[in-house]
């Protein structure tokens, strides 16, 4: 049953959530939850933009302290306190240091989405047009990125033919441009990183591109994420290792599906039709 008692502040209220949860949790899932405990009044119709903006905007604002970790698309967790390490002397005589080049890969940068290779024909193009993407590891929830903002490629079969920006304009938008400027008979594929979080209807969580913020390890990793991923370097063995948690694989959109219905229903309808005039002509 509800408690009614309970009317903690979104911030500690999400806090109480995600500090109970042995994994973890969207921001559907958060808004579910507290709900659910009554820990406080949820109302309005887009509560889950709340948590989510102010859950980035802690990370953004309190860095370190900021008692939330963004562990994949819209998926965040309790940071847990993180207790000192002390450093050991090697057999050498020197300090074993915990700042080796490894270390860093554990942040994710700041690319929350991308998608590789996806197919131009999958799409139906216009001003606006569906980018759909679903998880490639657990989740169904199929989310339209057109209003991503970030970096993408054209692709010419594995080739890269051309590398563009999407700041002012969402990324569904920049795509569609190619399909009638100079490039547009010189791909047939993109891939595209996005730098912000969308609800499973495609919304902007949090406050945009000009909230995004980063740190020069952020920066690092995501430029050697990019390069790996675009690049496909032999000797880099395991990808993008910081990225395996934010691809997103394409699903076509259902527009594309219903011409293809279409033209097949033409199709066997104009051969029924000339099997018709043949038998009428064969018995002349």
């Amino acid at each position: 049953m509800e408690n009614t008692a309970k009317n903690l502040s979104w911030r500690e209220a999400s806090i109480e959530v995600l500090k109970t949860s042995n994994k973890p949790m969207s921001t559907n899932s958060i808004v579910a939850a507290i709900k659910e405990r009554g820990l406080r009044t949820v109302s309005g119709n887009t509560p889950e933009a709340t948590v989510g903006a102010l859950i980035y905007t802690s990370m953004q604002k309190d860095g370190e302290s900021s008692p939330f970790i963004q562990t994949g698309s819209n998926e965040f967790a309790f940071k847990q306190p993180v207790k000192s390490v002390v450093n050991l002397p090697s057999p050498s005589g020197g300090i074993i240091s915990n700042d080796d080049e490894e270390e860093p890969k554990k942040t994710s940068g700041i690319i929350r989405a991308f998608g590789m290779y996806w197919r131009r024909d999958f799409v139906y193009w216009k001003s606006a047009p569906s980018l759909l993407g679903r998880p490639s590891q657990n989740g169904d929830a199929v989310i339209n990125f057109c209003n991503q903002r970030g970096v993408y490629f054209l692709h010419h079969g594995s080739d890269v033919i051309y590398v563009g920006r999407s700041l002012k304009q969402p990324l569904g938008s920049r795509l569609h441009q190619h399909t009638f400027d100079r490039h547009n008979g010189r791909w047939d594929n993109f891939s595209w990183f996005g730098l912000l979080n969308l609800s499973e209807d495609g919304k902007i969580i949090g406050q945009g591109i000009d909230a995004v913020s980063a740190s020069g390890i952020d920066i690092i990793i995501t430029m050697e994420a990019l390069l790996i991923e675009g690049l496909e370097p032999k000797q880099n063995r395991k990808g993008g290792d910081t990225l395996k948690n934010a691809e997103y694989i394409q699903e076509i959109d259902p527009e594309i599906q219903r011409k293809k219905e279409k033209e097949i229903e033409g199709k066997i309808a104009e051969k029924i039709k000339q099997e018709v005039v043949e038998k009428i002509i064969s018995k002349i």
